[in-house]
């Protein structure tokens, strides 16, 4: 099966023209040496967001939220002996390997090889250490009282001992409870797509296409036949574009020769907003994917937006000339991008005096230390970003000390000033 992680091997030996690059890398020669020494100096120790910079100490009850790869590799990591108690809150009591989740969607995979129980590393935790310190609870966390040092989370089990919130104590707390499918607030999306982000995510999508095959062969109509076997994944990011060639390669391999009177009729098709599929990542690879969708048949719908879903279709709209369309389904996948969940948003609120106004993202200090929660709180992976020195201010500073002559410009000569001034710091 073709896979996102063949792309680099596969595009060795493609040649990459160098010329117009050179060309600006000689251009911004100068200015690159005067960036390295500002660099210098915003790392330098008299400015206050580097010198509040304090790492996570050992002591105390540290809480880590969440089992993805933040909270899993951080308890992997962690050293627990140094801590009075460690506890990882959790709805989900495994670790999930999530790219392997289209996999499983088609069977090249068994869902027990791409999870770790989140019991079974506290238990080795335990016996590491001698200690009974580490300990797991599958609950979910839905609120933090930064003033009491407490963190609320409710039973997600279906046997609860109590409808009462779970108070947890903590002296330190890491926010790893990553992010949650974004709807777009595209109606529909909720009630009538898959999203791809869980276990279960992937069980119902697997379901759900076979018996979109099975429904096929009792159909009566070639339309309602066609209908019915075609996939669409709405978003053209990682996710869906594996999503869609496991997919393809699932029907081509096996669906094939399963559901032979019926297999022709279906199509794998890619609604991505931007010119291209994988746009974030390098042109090359982007090209790549898109050469091979076409050579497998996998149609890609570039430049289209997702207005609304239907139950058994997407209406789309040409971003260009603002036309819509709708486009049947017998499955469609979700996998448009990520959104902060409740929690995340809700702890961003609690912090507004010191965090982003509408922040998606809670904003932290390169060692991972939540801006606002007085050394107490850490962020870590989908949920948080590290927050970038504000460099208007250092610009205004170089500007002013710059302008020798204060008539609102620099002169190549005044340039030359300030530029051996800063390699002198």
């Amino acid at each position: 099966m073709r896979t996102i992680s063949c792309l680099q091997s596969d595009l060795q030996g493609v040649g990459v023209e160098h010329h117009a690059l050179d060309c600006l890398v000689h251009a911004l020669q100068d200015f690159g040496e005067v960036w390295e020494e500002v660099e210098c100096m915003l790392a330098s120790s008299k400015y206050v967001w580097m010198s509040n910079m304090t790492p996570l100490e050992p002591g105390g009850n540290l809480v880590i939220l969440g089992s993805g790869w933040g909270g899993y590799s951080l308890l992997k990591k962690l050293d627990t002996s140094k801590w009075e108690s460690v506890t990882l809150v959790s709805p989900r009591n495994y670790f999930l390997f999530t790219p392997l989740l289209p996999s499983v969607t088609v069977g090249t995979n068994e869902p027990r090889s791409i999870i770790e129980p989140l019991r079974k590393i506290v238990m080795k935790k335990n016996k590491k250490t001698g200690l009974q310190n580490t300990r797991y609870l599958e609950v979910d966390a839905k609120h933090l009282d930064l003033a009491r040092k407490i963190c609320y989370c409710e039973d997600i089990t279906s046997i609860k001992a109590t409808d009462d919130l779970l108070e947890v104590p903590y002296d330190k707390l890491v926010v790893a409870v990553g992010a949650q499918p974004n709807t777009m607030g595209v109606p529909g999306v909720l009630e009538y797509t898959h999203f791809l982000k869980e276990m279960d995510h992937a069980r119902l999508i697997r379901k759900n296409v076979l018996d979109s095959f099975e429904t096929a062969c009792t159909a009566t109509s070639d339309e309602r036949k066609i209908e019915l076997l075609h996939f669409v994944v709405v978003g053209g990011g990682p996710t869906g574009v594996e999503f869609a060639a496991e997919l393809r390669d699932f029907i081509r391999e096996e669906i094939s020769q399963a559901y032979w009177e019926v297999a022709h009729l279906a199509k794998v098709s890619v609604i991505q907003s931007a010119e291209n599929i994988l746009n974030t990542f390098d042109a090359a690879i982007s090209r790549y994917a898109t050469d091979h969708f076409k050579r497998i048949d996998i149609e890609v719908v570039k430049n289209s937006r997702v207005k609304a879903v239907e139950a058994s279709a997407v209406v789309v709209q040409d971003m260009a000339t603002k036309e819509e369309h709708r486009i049947p389904f017998g499955v469609c996948v979700w996998a448009a991008g990520i959104a902060p969940r409740p929690f995340t948003k809700d702890l961003i609120s609690q912090l507004k005096d010191c965090q982003p106004e509408n922040g998606r993202l809670l904003k932290t200090t390169p060692y991972l230390e939540v801006l606002g929660g007085k050394g107490d709180l850490f962020a870590i992976g989908d949920c948080a970003g590290v927050a970038e020195p504000e460099l208007l201010p250092l610009a205004e500073s170089l500007f002013d000390e710059a302008d020798i002559n204060k008539d609102g410009k620099i002169s190549f000569e005044e340039y030359e000033v300030i530029y051996r001034k800063i390699r002198e710091r």
